[in-house]
C-alpha cells in the first residue's frame, strides 16, 4: 500500500509535530481556483494564508454538521436570513454607480483625503476599494 503513495519531498514528522511555531504546507491549483479563494479571503477581512489555514482546519467539521439534526422551521429561518442578508448585499454589490466606478478604474491606485484630512491611496481592485473610498472621503464634523 505504502508504494503506491505519490511521495513529495520526504517529511520528517517528528520534527513537525514537536515544532513551536505553525508549519507551511503547500499545494498546487488552478491559477482561477486561487483567485476565487483569494477573494472570499478579502471579502471575510482575512489574508489567503489565513483563509485556507480556517479551511484545512475545519474540514473534518463538515462531518459534524451533517451529524446535526435541524427542524424544518430552524431551516426555514436561516432560509429567509439568507435570503434577507442577500438583498442587503445585493444593495451593494449590484450598485450601478459602484460597478461603473470599479470597471472605470480597476488596477488604479486613487489618492484622496479621509475623513480626518490624511492623503490616503487605494489600489482598486474590488467592489469594497470603491466603497472604501467613497466612504473614508467623507468629512466628518
Amino acid at each position: 500500500m505504502e508504494d503506491n503513495l505519490k511521495k513529495g519531498r520526504e517529511l520528517n514528522l517528528e520534527g513537525i509535530a514537536d515544532a513551536p511555531a505553525k508549519v507551511t504546507i503547500g499545494f498546487k491549483c488552478e491559477g482561477r481556483e486561487k483567485i476565487r479563494l483569494a477573494h472570499e479571503a478579502h471579502r471575510a477581512s482575512m489574508t489567503l494564508s489565513e483563509y485556507m489555514e480556517c479551511i484545512v482546519s475545519l474540514r473534518h467539521d463538515t462531518s459534524k454538521l451533517a451529524a446535526t439534526t435541524i427542524s424544518p422551521e430552524e431551516v426555514e429561518k436561516w432560509k429567509n436570513t439568507i435570503q434577507q442578508l442577500q438583498q442587503q448585499l445585493a444593495v451593494y454589490e449590484k450598485n450601478e454607480h459602484l460597478q461603473r466606478l470599479l470597471t472605470n478604474n480597476r488596477g488604479r491606485q486613487i489618492t484622496f483625503k479621509d475623513s480626518t484630512g490624511k492623503e490616503r491611496t487605494i489600489a482598486v481592485n474590488h467592489i469594497t476599494d470603491v466603497f472604501d473610498i467613497m466612504v473614508n472621503s467623507f468629512k466628518t464634523t
